[in-house]
């Protein structure tokens, strides 16, 4: 599609190191950092060339090398997948930003996106680089702005990055934290809506509550609705287009379009046992038709593009969740309940715990319902990190499990038979003996 790029100069320092195969939820933080990356690149044109700076997959681990190739856009996604992550490499973070000092001289970079779930470890300071690089490559017609993504990493590690940018005259510098494959997703769509802002040539536009990983088409047309040229586009990410007419269609898992019929019965959560099921009304799974004025950003919602209903599987022990649809204040909030099944619209869900009732103090998570597929969501992994399990000692019949929440004392009897409790993790408790 002949439409204005994302942004121009796009470069990428990605940690392939043997850290980014830990799982985080239901993927390794490599494969979502793939489909994020993959995503993203879809925004440019599939022939431009990114140059890529990688670090932890070449044979040689140490702190002297990292690898530095341009990459056509529309090959990225395979490029990385091609990678093979080293289990014990370092991480030249500064190296990978000192390693871009003749681009940046050479003004062939406005953007610098890194994505590493670590800091440098290679005993230098990143900052300091960042400071060095600004004072190098001179003036900008447009400063160039570097947005470190880091990912699930720790308060330690946060505090290597926070550089001091108040005596930065040609580079701006950002971080984004992202515990989730979600956190991902958000992070990289700030760091792509604000490049946007910088073209004046054309209009963003962008699927909200897209869930990651859901591809669309859009077709550009003539005023007699003729197609003149199409695009096939992950919709997570904002697009630049030109003024003109358009048509936006949500792609199914085969690559086709997806439409459907749409029930005209109102959004509920009602059912027996471990159904429920929640639709929206509207003309969902449908392609919709916008215009770009060149002027104002042009949205769509997802729910317009999708067909009614996916389902959701909750496994693990007996929990409450209030799902919210995100972005979305009209469809009333649904009450799940794990173990089930649930039929949900595809699209962003922000789910809140609320059973039990001293668990509503952790905070909510939100989850993707993709399209066309199923979305599995075991409760004692994947919230490992929100939810500690407390199971009465050994050789004992009976205790009084004793926790205090919001200033107020809790007790439970826990018996031999009781299953596990849950408790927001870090939360203090203590056994007492119920004789007293």
């Amino acid at each position: 599609m002949n439409s204005p790029l994302m942004f121009a100069g796009l470069a990428l320092i990605l940690d392939l190191s043997g850290s980014m195969e830990q799982r985080l939820f239901d993927k390794t933080k490599r494969q979502v950092m793939v489909d994020n990356i993959s995503a993203l690149a879809t925004t440019h044109d599939k022939t431009e060339d990114l140059l890529i700076v990688s670090f932890g997959a070449t044979q040689d681990q140490s702190c002297k090398v990292v690898k530095s190739e341009n990459v056509k856009a529309g090959q990225l996604g395979h490029w990385i997948a091609r990678q093979r992550p080293r289990k014990f490499a370092k991480t030249p973070l500064a190296l990978s930003l000192r390693s871009l000092l003749v681009p940046l001289t050479e003004k062939k970079i406005s953007q610098i996106i890194a994505v590493t779930d670590g800091n440098d470890t290679c005993n230098e300071n990143p900052c300091q680089v960042i400071s060095e690089l600004d004072q190098k490559i001179g003036p900008q017609s447009v400063s160039v702005q570097i947005d470190l993504i880091g990912y699930d990493l720790d308060t330690k590690e946060r505090k290597q990055l926070d550089c001091d940018t108040s005596t930065l005259r040609n580079l701006k510098y950002s971080v984004h934290l992202a515990r989730t494959d979600v956190g991902l997703t958000t992070a990289l769509q700030n760091v792509t809506r604000n490049a946007q802002a910088k073209k004046k040539d054309a209009t963003s536009i962008q699927v909200m509550n897209s869930p990651p990983n859901s591809t669309f088409k859009i077709k550009h047309l003539s005023k007699d609705g003729k197609v003149l040229d199409e695009k096939v586009w992950k919709g997570p990410f904002p697009l630049n287009l030109a003024a003109g007419e358009y048509e936006v269609s949500l792609l199914g898992p085969d690559g086709k379009e997806l439409g459907s019929d749409v029930s005209d019965e109102p959004n509920a959560a009602v059912g027996t046992g471990s159904a429920a099921k929640g639709r929206t009304r509207g003309t969902q799974g449908k392609p919709k038709r916008i215009t770009i004025d060149g002027r104002q950003k042009a949205s769509i919602n997802f729910a317009d593009l999708a067909p009614p209903a996916s389902k959701i599987t909750l496994e693990g022990p007996v929990l409450g969740f209030l799902a919210t649809p995100v972005g979305d204040t009209e469809t009333k909030p649904i009450n799940l309940r794990s173990p089930g099944d649930y039929e949900l619209t595809p699209g962003m869900w922000r789910l809140q715990l609320n059973y039990p009732q001293w668990l509503s103090q952790v905070p909510g998570f939100e989850v993707a319902i993709e399209a066309g597929s199923d979305k599995k969501f075991d409760i004692e992994k994947d919230l490992k990190k929100e939810i500690q399990w407390v199971k009465l000692p050994e050789g004992r019949a009976e205790a009084m499990l004793e926790f205090t929440l919001g200033g107020k004392l809790q007790k439970i009897l826990v018996l031999r038979q009781s299953p596990a409790i849950p408790l927001p993790h870090g939360v203090a408790y203590s056994f007492k003996d119920t004789t007293n």
